[in-house]
């Protein structure tokens, strides 16, 4: 819109009485200037009928117009008010449609004198060029701003843009109405529902005692919650009752047993995260069948797995044979791309659920029980694969690496601590230990910062909730990551040698390597975790200095991510000399959509987590629990890091209590909140 925004620094300074347009983030306004533009700055009349001043260089478009300015403030609301209806009807007259059409063969950002000399005889009136940059800026236009101009819209985009603007309308004529209702129940409701609130809330009245009025508007409190994805403070009960956020609200939901914080999750019921599966997914699942490949039979090779006890989806298993002081390697990987065909209505509902949700009371798998159950790497049965191998020396050299698709069985199943017994006391596996030793000084010599987090594992029940810390730095849990990291790579650098389309995961390499604390550091946790960055995803291979390779992107775990799946059929086509599935097109469409599911995923996980720990938590309110001074907030008050539970809150002191960094002391949890997440402790007495 360069000629729009500049067109009253190359006309000559606009006089009393000009209308003009101003261009503000919220929109598009008409405007009166009543004191013309002087030492950058000018005076007009506005919408709302009040006289501001405003900077010359703020973006506006003119003259539209001139009219004479009455004296008295009521007067000049009229006049506004009534240049701003006749705008509006003039740029209601004008066929947008029509001007699309006659720009849509040169896709491109048009100036508005450009399109009001398509429009109009001579390029229009001040009045006529008004109308269409005002009709320009509504809803129903059919052209996006951009810095230049105006940018028609496809028809695809077009359509886009009008069901959301239709959806977007719905929900402002319902929560309208919503509005209404509670207006018009108002009086007679007031009576009824605020006593029986506060009683709901005081515990002094059971949800069946509750009136119809009361639960009426419950019923409507909870659909309002749900249906908003973004909740500005104290925005729901109408005039009411006030709520604090949206948690309030859920926690008088629950009060009122319309909630069940122990089953449901705002964010994840929002984004329709552990929906049941829908019937035409089962029906589907129920009679498919492996598509028939040429793959290697690699059943004779002595093939194990190394898992959690609780895991269903078992991805990947390993075969290791010594060979001198040499080691080849096989990791195998489930063949999902063999049961799942791109764009069926399986491979569509797999991709909007993105990944598999692990939540303390509940695993939402990426696809149906039924086909995992199929696709799982279980002992004793032949399953699909794509297969790895490759050999590596003491030294780290690695060659003869090959991917391949296979048909695999593995021999048995470990969990970790059996695996790691293996790897302590069974020589033929300790000798393994060299293979973990040998990847990991691989990776650490190009900058790798190799570290197991320890993990908190969360068993809920209503009335008993068991908690233990999971050691992952051992033998058993280094072999396993050293060797996803080395396939992921690897089949990172196998994509970028031959310029196939990925999803890359790269991180930037830390300006203060000395900032990562000392793993013996009793707040290593904590500590690494604030240090810890996320890794991008795009399309551009780069290294990961976390993890120490030249190139990064996930492909050992496709049962549970879809991203994987995506990565597997670029594999398989490139194995086979077909053509690839997805262009670089196609990636630049799903990873924001798998990326923004991805997140979403990742929030209800940590929230119920959190949910799960302090409901523990809740139940030791006054017991002296270890914890450790982990950081000190501005205004001196300390964080505790409690090393039973991996959790970090604020302390209470009182005024003469004074802590340093690292201090231990034993702390008591005062006040517990998990729908809120909040916790408040002081030191124990």
């Amino acid at each position: 819109m360069a000629d729009s925004r500049s067109a009253e620094r190359n006309a000559p300074a606009f006089a009393t009485g000009t209308l003009i347009l101003l261009l503000r983030k919220k929109g598009i306004d008409l405007a009166v200037i009543v004191e013309p533009p002087h030492e950058g700055s000018m005076r007009a009349l506005t919408p709302e009928g009040r006289i501001r001043r405003f900077p010359t260089d703020l973006d506006h478009y003119g003259p539209v117009g001139h009219v004479e300015i009455p004296q008295g403030s009521e007067e000049q609301r009229a006049l506004i008010q009534r240049e701003t209806d006749a705008l509006n009807q003039r740029s209601e007259s004008i066929d947008l449609d029509l001007l699309r059409e006659c720009t849509l063969a040169e896709p491109r950002p048009y100036p508005i004198s450009e399109l009001a000399d398509l429009l109009f005889d001579s390029g229009g009136t001040p009045e006529e060029r008004g109308a269409l940059l005002f009709a320009l800026n509504t809803e129903r236009s059919p052209f996006v701003p951009d810095s230049e101009g105006y940018v028609p819209l496809h028809d695809t985009a077009l359509e886009d843009r009008r069901r959301e603007a239709e959806e977007r309308k719905r929900r402002e004529i319902k929560k309208a109405e919503r509005a209404r209702l509670l207006r018009e129940r108002k009086s007679q409701e007031k009576k009824t529902l605020l006593p029986e609130l506060r009683l709901l809330l005081a515990g002094k009245i059971l949800p069946d005692a509750l009136s119809e009025v009361t639960r009426g508007w419950l019923m409507e409190l909870r659909e309002e919650i749900v249906s908003e994805s973004a909740v500005p403070r104290a925005s729901y009960g109408g005039d009411l009752i006030t709520l604090r956020d949206e948690n309030h609200a859920v926690q008088i939901l629950a009060r009122a047993g319309l909630w069940d914080p122990y089953r449901e999750d705002l964010i994840a019921v929002r984004n329709g995260i552990g929906l049941p599966i829908p019937d035409a997914i089962a029906v589907e699942c129920a009679s498919l069948e492996p598509k028939d490949m040429p793959s290697e039979d690699l059943t004779d090779l002595p093939t194990f797995t190394i898992d959690s006890a609780e895991t269903m989806d078992l991805d990947d298993a390993i075969s290791i044979k010594e060979e001198g002081d040499a080691w080849r390697v096989w990791i195998h990987v489930a063949d999902v791309d063999r049961w799942v065909s791109k764009d069926g209505s399986l491979d569509r509902w797999a991709q909007d659920r993105s990944e598999s949700v692990y939540l303390p009371e509940v695993v939402h798998h990426l696809f149906p029980k039924e086909l995992v159950s199929h696709l799982s790497l279980d002992p004793s049965e032949t399953r699909h694969a794509f297969s790895f191998s490759f050999v590596l020396s003491s030294t780290g050299e690695v060659t003869e690496q090959r991917f391949a698709r296979s048909t695999v069985r593995s021999d048995y199943r470990l969990d970790y601590e059996e695996a790691d017994r293996r790897l302590k006391n069974d020589p033929d596996w300790t000798r393994r230990q060299s293979l973990i030793e040998t990847l990991q000084k691989r990776r650490e010599a190009r900058g790798a910062k190799v570290t197991l987090l320890p993990d908190l594992v969360i068993e809920p029940g209503r009335d008993d909730i068991r908690t233990r810390i999971v050691i992952s730095d051992t033998m058993s849990h280094r072999l396993i990551s050293e060797l996803m990291v080395f396939f992921n790579e690897q089949l990172a650098l196998f994509f970028r040698g031959r310029g196939i389309p990925a999803v890359f995961k790269t991180q930037p390499e830390a300006t203060d390597t000395s900032a990562f604390p000392d793993p013996d550091d009793s707040l290593y946790f904590p500590r690494i975790i604030r240090l810890l960055k996320p890794s991008v995803a795009g399309l551009d291979p780069g290294p990961h200095s976390f993890l120490g390779v030249e190139a990064y992107c996930q492909g050992t775990s496709p049962i549970r991510r879809y991203q994987d799946l995506i990565h597997q059929r670029q594999l398989a086509a490139a194995l086979n000399g077909e053509p690839l599935p997805y262009t670089l097109d196609d990636l630049s469409v799903l990873v924001p959509q798998l990326d923004s599911r991805a997140g979403e995923v990742r929030m209800v996980e940590r929230r119920r987590r959190r949910f799960w720990l302090l409901c523990k938590l809740d139940t030791l309110r006054g017991e002296r629990l270890m914890g450790i001074v982990s950081q000190i907030r501005p205004g001196g008050r300390p964080v505790v890091f409690f090393t039973e539970y991996l959790l970090e809150t604020p302390l209470l002191l009182p005024i003469d209590l004074h802590f340093e960094i690292g201090d231990e002391l034993f702390v008591t949890p005062r006040r517990v909140d998990p729908i809120r997440g909040g916790v408040w402790a002081s030191p124990a007495g």
